[in-house]
């Protein structure tokens, strides 16, 4: 068989491949009216899932594309008892509001608050930990500071510091005693720097 067109091609292909229109459109029907929301599994992807299931149902026949209404029960229905309180909330709505678009609506807001509360939880157990590292720190520089109240320097004999840290100046003696040890790169004398030679820089 000759096909003229890529369309016409396709049909032949499906027509040869698809199983018999009657027991695909059973299995697309159970498909679509048992399908339920998985342990764990994100909303979006339930309804997405479900749309899925829809198109495929009326791809095969138009004729079973499920009304607006009996949509909206499968969607509560088969949400999971996570959305309980939301669920008993939308059958107290009024009939005309009861509309596939309104409850998904009303679902997602729901998911989504769930999802922000879960966020700032995580952000105020990120901040609280935050807060007790710090505290921590804090307490424990304080408990160095007493520690340190008990050290003596051994150069300048005062309180509070470790020698390495001190600040006050090393003596002149002990400056002369360092300096007699050093040569003078521009005069070749010992006792000071070349920065310090008396001489000056001779180019």
């Amino acid at each position: 068989m000759k096909c003229d067109t890529t369309q016409a091609v396709w049909q032949h292909l499906k027509r040869l491949f698809e199983p018999s229109s009657i027991a695909r459109e059973a299995s697309l029907v159970e498909t679509f009216y048992g399908i339920r929301r998985l342990e764990n599994e994100e909303l979006d992807t339930f309804v997405s899932r479900l749309k899925k299931a829809e198109d495929d149902l009326i791809a095969a026949n138009v004729k079973l594309k499920p009304e607006d209404h009996i949509k909206a029960y499968i969607l509560l229905s088969h949400v999971g008892k996570d959305f309980e309180l939301q669920i008993q909330s939308i059958y107290q709505w009024q009939k005309d509001n009861f509309t596939y678009e309104k409850v998904l609506e009303a679902l997602l807001l729901e998911n989504n608050r769930r999802k922000l509360v879960a966020v700032s939880k995580v952000s105020s157990e990120a901040v609280q930990a935050f807060s007790s590292k710090s505290k921590v720190s804090d307490s424990k520089t304080s408990a160095d500071g007493s520690y340190l109240q008990k050290i003596t320097c051994f150069k300048c004999n005062q309180q509070g510091h470790f020698a390495r840290d001190c600040v006050q100046n090393v003596s002149v003696s002990q400056d002369t005693s360092y300096l007699d040890s050093m040569t003078c790169y521009t005069c070749g004398k010992t006792g000071h720097m070349s920065r310090q030679c008396p001489d000056g820089y001779a180019p």
